[in-house]
């Protein structure tokens, strides 16, 4: 005989015993609940003091309490806590949760956050040079020590809880880009850091190994890594499907020739066999084995992405933007329709989940989530809580309804499907997400132009542009290719279609509501070949996942760019120009770019940490751009923009003197506010200078061709000033200058002809 002990129903009215084994027990004052194994569960329902006559639990996880003053109540379990409350995160939208030497950490847009064990907040030494630090991923080594992956110059951050050191890891040890996402700890001790640039191997302080497009990695956009039993890497891309990368360093790729028909892989989760595992792909979930993926459809869980992956006691669990999805894991892998369990909202979920969130997986098994409304903590108990029945009211085709059809075969010829269904559901409406997709349909029909671009620009140009380019393309999405070209199906777009847009674009393609109406009605033909280049990548994109067979934007006809004139300062307009800069008090800002060639924006990021007077070099790491009407740090143009320039001895002086002139700021050119200068701000600056001086009005960029023309024109070779340029190639400075180079080949043809002459 097995007693239990009942602490909140005295007096007891009535005892019922469920199908699971569970007893509910009813009394006089209040309810209690006692689970198959002995564990009273959750037994504070808000009854207490009131009588309870009678309990029952339905299929969905919910107890129904008959009392007798409060009438029919529902007690519906909740399976997620929330420290938001305590830690004062409610309304904080969460990058990556993790914890670390006793404390929680939670990373956000605008810093580290740093918790101890009751969730209140603290500080310590990394929370303090992460400040205003964009945060984007976090890690837990075996050591305890904790991995910072930031979108900034620092890169990847590395703090010892123990002791308080705090390592960097960016371009300065070899790292290359510092917009860091993925951090992953390999079983030998390395780190895996998925960069914007590729895939790289620390190990302790160093950077050990570098995959990138000449390793044989297609993409540089990693969103996942796991790693084989064999030791073999698997990494998830944004679009050309999983690499694995092999201990001899080959790189194999898995794509849609082995059945995976989604490029774009959130997760990947490690089967312990180490012979097959699952992986996200898109809105499906596929299964690898000996080689080659398996679709498995009929999940019924709700539309959208899968965003991660976990497996427990039998069930596969699976992260959407609505909650979590508990489906068994031997009915999937059967082809049989998983019974499924949703936790949400009406479970306790405070907040929605993100994709590309790093969550953290505790020792005791509770899952601590990222969410768009701060931390939840899950933790994996099985509320019996399947799918309600459905129930289909009717199918419209076109212009054709369909009254509750048991089946129905749709022809190729039809473009358009509505379906409206019921399903009954005792935890409320609000609480239902149901979702529903053609099997055997052609991919290319589900998608349109329009809609095709949305998932480009979601899925790669988001990760793979600046955020000034990414906002750029959006409006051209929202504002011509969209109510121009949207509807087309993404395999019936021609050429032809293609050409009579961009003729329809220079016309009259300006949308008066957006840009200036001073302007001509046509947009630029560099705005056009923008368009252009931007729909060509979309569709190289669906060419790579087999949605379409060739890109319509070969073959067309492009219309040319007229470059503007190149206007650049004399050696004699100099002097009148820093003498009027010496008076304005911008001369140190002005000859520090005509002594570097630097751009704008990259003149702007300099601080006193990038500078080395004694050793005379310069680096360049950062640039500071407008975004959102906000002046803002910004990663550099290209890869070759990160570079370390030397410095002149006049220079030298200048910055000695700038330095004595601004005191203790971190910026070289700071604001009046303390902050980096506004782009905006030194153009009016230079053209107040040169109307004060009586010289041409010219662009700021100007003062770099300055710089290029000047340097070729006194013998500086063209690779060394495209180096100092930051240019991706040699090639490109040579295009730009080529009237200097020209004259210079025009003088070497003069003296060679002069030297010949006087031989003969």
């Amino acid at each position: 005989m097995q007693t239990y002990e009942v602490t909140d129903a005295a007096n007891h009215n009535r005892i019922d015993v469920t199908a699971e084994g569970d007893i509910l027990v009813s009394g006089q004052q209040g309810f209690a609940w006692v689970t198959a194994d002995g564990t009273q569960r959750d037994p504070h329902t808000g009854t207490s003091t009131d009588a309870v006559n009678c309990a029952a639990l339905d299929s969905e996880g919910n107890v129904w309490l008959a009392s007798s003053n409060e009438g029919l109540l529902r007690y519906s379990p909740g399976c997620f806590a929330s420290p938001n409350l305590a830690a004062g995160l409610a309304d904080m939208d969460i990058n990556a949760v993790t914890a670390a030497g006793g404390r929680y950490y939670a990373a956000v847009n605008q810093g580290l956050l740093a918790f101890d064990s009751d969730w209140q907040p603290v500080s310590n030494k990394l929370t303090q040079a992460l400040a205003g630090i964009h945060v984007q991923s976090l890690m837990t080594d075996s050591r305890g020590r904790l991995w910072c992956g930031t979108y900034s110059e620092l890169g990847l951050v590395r703090y010892d809880t123990g002791g308080g050191e705090i390592v960097f890891f960016n371009q300065s040890n070899g790292l290359g880009s510092t917009r860091i996402r993925v951090a992953f700890e390999l079983r030998d001790g390395m780190v895996a850091v998925r960069t914007q640039d590729g895939l790289a191997l620390i190990r302790g302080d160093e950077v050990a190994a570098f995959y990138d497009k000449d390793s044989g990695l297609e993409t540089q956009s990693i969103l996942c890594i796991v790693q084989a039993p064999d030791g073999t890497l698997l990494a998830g891309s944004a679009g050309s499907g999983i690499y694995a990368l092999a201990q001899d360093g080959s790189i194999t790729k898995f794509s849609y020739e082995q059945g995976l028909e989604d490029g774009v892989v959130l997760r990947i989760l490690q089967e312990e066999d180490g012979r097959s595992a699952f992986a996200s792909a898109g809105s499906h979930l596929y299964y690898w084995a000996d080689g080659t993926f398996r679709r498995l459809d009929g999940l019924r869980i709700g539309p959208g992405s899968i965003f991660d992956l976990y497996e427990r006691d039998g069930k596969l669990w699976l992260l959407q933007d609505s909650g979590i999805y508990a489906l068994d894991k031997a009915r999937i892998l059967a082809g049989e329709t998983p019974h499924a369990t949703q936790c949400g909202t009406a479970r306790g979920l405070t907040g929605s989940l993100r994709v590309n969130t790093c969550n953290y997986m505790a020792p005791d098994g509770s899952l601590y989530l990222a969410t768009r409304n701060g931390v939840s903590v899950f933790d994996f108990r099985e509320i019996s809580a399947p799918m309600p029945p459905l129930v289909i009211n009717s199918i419209r085709v076109d212009d054709r309804t369909y009254e509750s059809p048991e089946r129905l075969t749709l022809g190729s010829d039809a473009r358009r499907m509505t379906t409206r269904f019921s399903a009954l559901t005792y935890s409320g409406a609000t609480d239902l997400c149901i979702g529903y997709q053609l099997v055997g349909f052609a991919k290319a029909k589900a998608y349109t132009v329009g809609s095709w671009l949305e998932v480009w620009m979601e899925n790669y140009a988001k990760i793979k542009l600046r955020p000034s380019t990414y906002k750029t393309s959006q409006g051209f999405l929202k504002n011509h290719i969209k109510p121009q070209i949207g509807s087309i199906p993404l395999a019936d777009l021609t050429s032809l279609d293609l050409q009579r847009f961009y003729k329809h674009l220079l016309d009259g393609g300006r949308v008066d509501r957006v840009e200036a109406k001073k302007k001509p009605k046509g947009l630029a033909p560099k705005t056009v070949r923008n368009i252009h280049q931007m729909i060509g990548s979309a569709y190289n994109l669906a060419m790579e996942q087999k949605l379409v067979s060739k890109n319509p934007t070969q073959g067309c006809a492009l219309p040319k760019v007229e470059h503007k004139e190149m206007k650049t300062l004399t050696a004699d307009q100099l002097s009148a120009f820093f003498q009027e800069a010496r008076d304005s008090g911008v001369y140190e800002l002005y000859y520090l770019d005509l002594a570097t060639g630097l751009r704008r924006g990259e003149l702007l990021g300099l601080k006193w940490t990038d500078v080395d007077l004694d050793r005379g070099v310069l680096k360049i790491q950062r640039a500071i751009s407008r975004q959102n009407s906000k002046v803002v740090e910004a990663p550099l143009k290209t890869k070759n923009a990160y570079r370390t320039l030397p410095l002149s001895a006049d220079a030298i002086s200048v910055l000695k003197m700038q330095k004595c002139k601004i005191g203790n700021s971190e910026w070289i050119f700071p604001s009046p506010a303390g902050g980096p200068m506004s782009p905006d701000s030194v153009l009016h600056m230079l053209q107040r200078v040169l109307k004060r001086a009586g010289l041409p009005r010219i662009r700021f960029h100007d003062l770099r061709h300055t710089f290029a023309t000047m340097a070729l024109q006194n013998g500086v070779d063209v690779k060394t000033v495209s180096s100092m340029l930051g240019h991706y190639s040699a090639g490109f400075t040579l295009d730009t200058y080529a009237h200097v180079t020209t004259d210079a080949q025009l003088k070497a043809a003069q003296t060679m002809g002069n030297i010949l002459s006087r031989a003969v």
